[in-house]
């Protein structure tokens, strides 16, 4: 059956948004010219090269705001298709399938290693999931290929193959530079599980040659360090379509404040950066907590921080949920799958039918943050208020027992 439906959304044109042409023209800069995808753009070649059309005017004068090891991993993609979009098209369909049946495979030990009677529906919730399929498989993101490495690291957690952890999550960073907010939990995690010193000495070691062997393959050939970091505060530089631009956009459409977007990603980097420190905190009390904080860092980063959320994102929060399953996360995550959904639904019926002139973008963007967001604000709400419910009970009867005792 799951090999039905791959093959069904592998078949799919793509929709909803270009990604996957933008990623054949950028790499075909490596595999065609020899160019580096992070400091190249692939208007460079737009009037000798019509393969560079397929990435549009509008995304073919940006930078690749993707890490250097996306670059090595798209290049035999566009290597292997040539002068043909199609066969690179398949090619990343490919790359993202494999990444997804790869990934189900680690959701499926890590859950049966706990709980064997959820391993089978925990590595379903991962391939079935309706994101993933479309956006994934159908539309080919990366974002498939990026968790792949950070559900490989949580597996090595499992195992007490901590030596692995950092590496794998900072080859998911090489990515895509989104999950480097796990890493702060996950040092916390693996040094205070492993007290010995000398244990803690030979990781590091091992870590350290690890990630060095990394950074070689990644950045090979131009280990153009400058160019990563250009590229990578462009993309970071974007607010659009999330809570934060609702904020940033009301105040100034009810003309209360007008606030740079600077500063709106500015707070809403410190709001995560403190969740993220509480987690480090909960890491450190008890390291066996991690896979846990790398779901909820996720979830909150994307709910608070992620200032250009796109619906394909919540993809990041899937496998994370999965693999806890089960635990409650799975809820949450997905009903923003089906919100997300709900989201592509507006942006491709609402465009049509909206007028932009009578109506305007404001409320256009606002229905659409709605309709995507505030069904899980309100049930995380709902949950966080249970769980406080519980701990309150939980306090109450231990002092009743205290007393009586």
């Amino acid at each position: 059956t799951t090999a039905a439906v791959y093959a069904a959304f592998m078949a799919m044109y793509p929709t909803n948004a270009i990604d996957v042409y933008i990623y054949a023209a950028r790499s075909r800069l490596l595999t065609a010219y020899g160019d580096n995808p992070n400091a190249v753009r692939p208007v460079t070649y737009w009037d000798t090269d019509p393969y560079m059309h397929y990435a549009s005017q509008e995304w073919a004068d940006n930078l690749s705001p993707y890490g250097p090891l996306w670059n090595q991993l798209a290049a035999p993609v566009t290597w292997l298709g040539g002068d043909s979009i199609g066969e690179a098209i398949l090619g990343f369909k490919l790359l993202s399938a494999g990444a997804a049946i790869a990934t189900a495979w680690f959701i499926h030990a890590i859950v049966r290693d706990r709980h064997p009677e959820w391993a089978l529906p925990a590595a379903l919730f991962w391939l079935w999931n309706p994101l993933v399929l479309w956006d994934g498989i159908g539309n080919a993101h990366n974002d498939v290929t990026l968790m792949l490495p950070v559900v490989a690291a949580l597996w090595a957690w499992q195992k007490r193959l901590d030596h692995w952890v950092i590496p794998l999550l900072l080859a998911s960073v090489l990515i895509k530079y989104v999950t480097l907010i796990l890493i702060p939990v996950a040092l916390v995690a693996v040094w205070r599980r492993n007290p010995d010193s000398r244990e803690r000495v030979a990781g590091i070691l091992w870590s350290a040659s690890a990630m060095l062997f990394l950074f070689a393959v990644s950045l090979y050939p131009f280990f153009h360090i400058d160019a990563i970091v250009t590229s990578a505060r462009e993309q970071g530089a974007l607010v659009a379509a999330s809570p934060a631009w609702v904020v940033m956009a009301s105040l100034q459409e009810w003309s209360i404040a007008v606030i740079p977007r600077e500063t709106i990603i500015n707070v809403a980097y410190a709001i995560a950066a403190i969740y993220i420190a509480g987690w480090m905190v909960a890491c450190w009390r008890d390291p066996e907590r991690l896979p846990r904080a790398a779901f909820e860092v996720m979830f909150a980063f994307m709910l608070v921080a992620s200032t250009n959320q796109r619906a394909w994102y919540v993809i990041w929060i899937v496998p994370l949920a999965a693999l806890l399953i089960p635990a409650t996360p799975w809820r949450r995550t997905l009903l923003w799958s089906v919100t997300a959904m709900m989201g592509h639904a507006c942006t491709i019926w609402l465009w049509f039918m909206w007028d932009f002139e009578a109506w305007g973008y404001y409320r256009y963007i606002l229905i659409i943050v709605t309709v995507v967001f505030l069904p899980v604000i309100a049930l995380t709400l709902r949950e966080g208020i249970n769980a406080l419910r519980v701990r309150t009970d939980r306090s109450e009867s231990t002092r009743a027992v205290t007393s009586t005792g």
